[in-house]
C-alpha cells in the first residue's frame, strides 16, 4: 500500500490522488487501481455514496439557483479536511459517491462515515450565504479479494437508498438486493394503485377536551394489497414522495376527503369544521397547487380546509413560506406537525404562517415517565398561546397522558384514547353515536 500513502500509482498504473475526481469513470478507474492494490495485505477499502439536499435557500430562487460550482468547491474542500484518504465525484448532483483506502480495520468505516455525515451537516458558506445540507450516507467494504469496483459502488448505493432519515447512515448486507427486488415490486403495484385511486381513507376526529366537542378531522392514507395484506404509511408512503406519483396521491386526497366531509355536514352529521390533509412541501411549491385547492374548496360548504406539513429544515426555506401565505388569504390554514423534535420552526414562527402546531408525539407518548418532556410541552404551550397558535396533543393514548395534557392547559387532543382512524363509513357512524366522546371513556 505505499504507492496510496504516498499519493503515487497502484501496479495498474492508475494515479491514485485523494481529492475529488472528474466523473464517474475516472472514479471507477482508481478504485479498481486501490483495490488491485489492496490485495497483497487485504487492506480494507471502503466505498461510499451520500445524498445531498440544500436547505435554507431562501437567497436564491429557481431564476437564480444557488452557484452549483461554489457548492462542489465547498463540499470537497471540507471533506478533504476531515479525511486525507478520499476519493471522490463533487459535482453538481444531489450525490456524491467515492471511497477511501487504506484503512487497517472495518471498524473505521463507521467511524469515517460519521464524521462525513456531521462534516455535511455543519453550514456552509457559499458566495457569503450560509447554506445547510441535509445528508445521509450508505457504505460498502471490500478487502480487495471479494468485490469489483462496480460492485462495491453499487452497493454503497443499494445501502444509501435503504438508509432512513433516522439513523442517516446504512451499511451494506447482501440482503439489501433481495430488499431491492422486493422494493421495486412492491413500488409497481403501488403506483398501479395510487392511477386506479384504489387507496383507502381513514379519518381522525380532533376533539376538544374541555366540551368534548369534534373541530377538526384529519385525513390518513392506507393501502390494503390483495397479496400482502395491510402496509404501512411509513413503508409506502416514503416511496412516492420523491416521484410525480405524489402529485397524484394528493389530488386524489384532497378531492375525496373534501367531498366525504362536506356531504356529513350537509346531511346534518356534522358541524362545520376543518378537514386536515397532511401534504409535502414539494406538492406545496408545485405551482398549480393553489388552483387546485380552489377548485375544491366551497367556502359555503362549511368545511373549511387545514394543511399538515412535518417540522424539519425546509420549513425555514422563503419560497415555501410564501407560497403558504398565499394559501392563508384563501383561508387555508396551516399546522406545523411533530412539532417540538430536535429542528422546530419556532425558531421563526413570527414569520412563518402558522396557526396551529402538533406536539411531536414522542413528548406525549413518554408523559408518564418524564418530567423533562411535561416541562418543554408547558414551554411550547406557552410560546403558543402568547402567538396565539393553537396546539394539537397527538398521540394520546392513556387516560393518565390525556390528563397531563388537561392539567397544562392544552385543549385540543387526538390518538386511540380518543379515536383511532376510520375508514368513511364507520366515522359516519360514530358521528351519530359520538363514541369519541371523551366523556365516555
Amino acid at each position: 500500500m505505499r504507492s496510496l500513502r504516498s499519493g503515487g500509482r497502484s501496479p495498474t498504473g492508475a494515479a491514485l490522488e485523494p481529492g475529488p475526481v472528474a466523473n464517474t469513470t475516472a472514479l471507477i478507474r482508481s478504485l479498481d487501481a486501490a483495490i488491485v492494490a489492496a490485495k497483497p495485505d487485504s487492506t480494507v477499502i471502503m466505498a461510499w455514496t451520500v445524498e445531498l439536499r440544500p436547505l435554507h435557500l431562501a437567497q436564491w430562487s429557481q431564476d437564480k439557483p444557488p452557484p452549483q460550482a461554489a457548492m462542489a468547491r465547498a463540499i470537497a474542500e471540507r471533506l478533504m479536511d476531515r479525511e486525507a484518504k478520499l476519493v471522490f465525484i463533487s459535482g453538481s448532483s444531489d450525490r456524491i459517491a467515492g471511497f477511501v483506502y487504506d484503512l487497517r480495520r472495518r471498524g473505521d468505516a463507521d467511524r469515517i462515515a460519521s464524521e462525513l455525515l456531521v462534516a455535511l451537516r455543519q453550514p456552509f458558506d457559499i458566495d457569503g450565504q450560509i447554506v445547510h445540507f441535509d445528508a445521509k450516507i450508505g457504505t460498502a467494504m471490500v478487502d480487495g479479494d471479494n468485490a469489483e469496483d462496480g460492485e462495491v459502488l453499487d452497493a454503497s448505493q443499494l445501502a444509501l437508498d435503504a438508509a432512513d432519515h433516522s439513523t442517516r447512515h446504512r451499511s451494506f448486507s447482501p440482503r439489501l438486493r433481495q430488499e431491492r427486488v422486493s422494493q421495486d415490486e412492491l413500488r409497481g403495484d403501488l403506483e398501479a394503485a395510487v392511477r386506479a385511486k384504489s387507496l383507502t381513507l381513514r379519518y381522525q376526529p380532533i376533539v376538544d377536551v374541555e366540551d368534548n366537542q369534534l373541530t377538526g378531522i384529519e385525513t390518513f392514507v392506507g393501502w390494503s394489497d390483495q397479496s400482502r395484506g395491510a402496509i404501512e404509511p411509513s413503508v409506502f408512503l416514503p416511496m412516492i414522495e420523491c416521484t410525480d406519483l405524489i402529485y397524484d396521491l394528493g389530488e386524489f386526497v384532497l378531492a375525496r376527503s373534501y367531498e366525504t366531509v362536506s356531504d356529513w355536514v350537509d346531511r346534518g352529521l356534522l358541524q362545520p369544521t376543518t378537514l386536515w390533509i397532511n401534504v409535502t412541501p414539494t406538492e406545496i411549491l408545485r405551482s398549480e397547487f393553489r388552483s387546485q385547492v380552489r377548485s375544491v374548496v366551497d367556502p359555503s360548504s362549511g368545511v373549511s380546509l387545514g394543511i399538515g406539513l412535518r417540522d424539519g429544515p425546509a420549513l425555514g426555506e422563503k419560497q415555501l413560506t410564501e407560497r403558504l401565505r398565499e394559501l392563508a388569504h384563501d383561508d387555508v390554514r396551516t399546522a406545523v406537525d411533530e412539532f417540538g423534535g430536535n429542528f422546530s420552526v419556532a425558531g421563526g414562527p413570527e414569520s412563518f404562517p402558522a396557526d396551529t402546531v402538533r406536539l411531536e408525539q414522542r413528548l406525549v407518548r413518554a408523559l408518564d415517565d418524564s418530567v423533562d418532556n411535561k416541562l418543554t410541552i408547558q414551554l411550547i404551550n406557552d410560546f403558543a398561546a402568547r402567538r396565539g397558535i393553537s396546539v394539537v396533543a397527538s398521540g394520546i393514548e392513556t387516560t393518565s397522558q390525556l390528563n397531563a395534557i388537561r392539567d397544562i392547559g392544552i385543549r385540543l387532543v387526538k390518538g386511540f384514547h380518543v379515536s383511532p382512524p376510520m375508514e368513511a363509513d364507520q366515522f359516519a357512524e360514530s358521528l351519530s353515536t359520538h363514541r369519541w366522546s371523551i366523556e365516555q371513556q
